[in-house]
C-alpha cells in the first residue's frame, strides 16, 4: 500500500499499530502527549478513520473545504478521497486519546465490489457521524489491538468499512444484487474441505475467496447465504472444536492444543474458547476429565 497519515512532532507509542490485507491498510495511533503536533496526507488511497480524541486547540483542512476546528471529536469520523490533500495541527487535552484509520487502494476495491470507488464523485466529509461505521471502525481498531489471530474477520472488517463508505457516497440501486447467490456445491465442497485441512494455519479472506474464485466482497456474502454464517465465525468454530476435542484427551498442554487449533498465543487461544463455550480451557478440560 502506499503512504499513510505522516505527523510532526508526534512521538508515536509503543502500542500503535498498522497492518496491511490486499486492497487496504489499517493503522490505530494511541497519542500519549499534550504538546502540539501537527499532520498530513495526500495519498493514492481513500482514507477514512474514526476519532477518539479531545483536542484543546487544533484544526484540519481538506482540499476544497473550510478548515474544521478541533474539540471533542469522540465518535465522529473523516472521510477523504483519494488524491486529495489534509493538513492540520492538534493540541490534545490531556487524556488517553487515539484514533483508527483505514487507507482503502480504488482500484482493488473497485475490482472486488465492482463499484467504482475510483470516480471523481466522491467528495470529503470531516468530523461527521454515522453508528455503522463507527461500529465498524470501533470492531476494527480492538482487532488490531488484540493483535487477533483470525485475518478472515479483520478483512472482512476492512472490506465492510469500504462499503459503509460507499453506502454514504453513491447510489447502489443499480448495482448487481448478491443478497440471494449461494456458493455452488463445487465451491462449497472445496471451501469446506479447505478450512478442514488448514484451520490451524494462518487463513485469510484472500485465501478461502481464492479457493472458490470470486473476489472476497462476493465471497463472504455467498459464504454466509451458503453456511448460515460469516466466514470468520465458522472458521473460530471449526478452531474451537478442534481444541475441544484435544482437551478431551489427555497428554497435550495448553501451548500445544493452541498452536494446534490455530491460536498463536495461549492468551487468544483462551479469550477465544471462553468467548464460544462461556468457560476457560482449563475449567472445560477439568469438567471432562474429571
Amino acid at each position: 500500500m502506499g503512504s499513510s497519515l505522516a505527523f510532526r512532532r508526534l512521538q508515536l507509542a509503543k502500542q500503535a499499530v498498522a497492518k496491511s490485507w490486499r486492497g487496504f491498510s489499517a493503522q490505530y495511533t494511541p497519542i500519549d502527549q499534550t504538546d502540539p503536533y501537527s499532520f498530513e496526507f495526500t495519498g493514492t488511497e481513500h482514507y477514512l478513520a474514526n476519532h477518539d480524541l479531545i483536542l484543546d486547540d487544533g484544526s484540519m483542512t481538506v482540499d476544497g473545504l473550510s478548515p474544521a476546528p478541533g474539540g471533542d471529536l469522540r465518535g465522529k469520523m473523516t472521510y477523504v478521497p483519494s488524491g486529495r490533500k489534509i493538513e492540520g495541527w492538534a493540541q490534545p487535552a490531556d487524556r488517553n486519546n487515539s484514533f483508527t484509520a483505514i487507507y482503502f487502494d480504488p482500484a482493488i476495491l473497485s475490482e472486488e465490489t465492482e463499484r467504482m470507488f475510483s470516480t471523481g464523485d466522491f467528495v470529503p466529509s470531516v468530523y461527521f457521524r454515522d453508528d455503522n461505521i463507527r461500529n465498524t471502525l470501533e470492531r476494527l481498531e480492538i482487532a488490531l489491538r488484540s493483535d487477533n489471530d483470525n485475518h478472515v474477520f479483520v478483512e472482512t472488517l476492512g472490506l465492510l468499512g469500504a462499503l459503509e463508505v460507499a453506502r454514504l457516497q453513491a447510489e447502489f440501486a443499480a448495482a448487481p444484487d448478491y443478497r440471494t447467490s449461494k456458493l455452488s456445491a463445487r465451491q462449497e465442497r472445496r471451501v469446506r474441505d479447505f478450512i478442514d485441512a488448514r484451520y490451524a494455519d494462518d487463513i485469510g479472506l484472500s485465501d478461502l475467496a481464492e479457493i472458490a474464485g470470486l473476489s472476497r466482497f462476493h465471497f463472504a456474502r455467498q459464504f454466509k447465504a451458503t453456511f448460515g454464517t460469516t466466514p470468520h465465525q465458522y472458521l473460530m468454530d471449526k478452531r474451537i472444536e478442534a481444541a475441544r476435542d484435544m482437551l478431551n484427551r489427555a497428554g497435550l498442554s495448553m501451548a500445544e492444543i493452541a498452536l494446534k487449533s490455530g491460536f498463536r498465543s495461549d492468551t487468544n487461544f483462551s479469550r477465544a474458547f471462553r468467548t464460544q463455550t462461556g468457560v476457560s480451557p482449563s475449567a472445560y478440560r477439568k469438567t471432562v476429565m474429571g
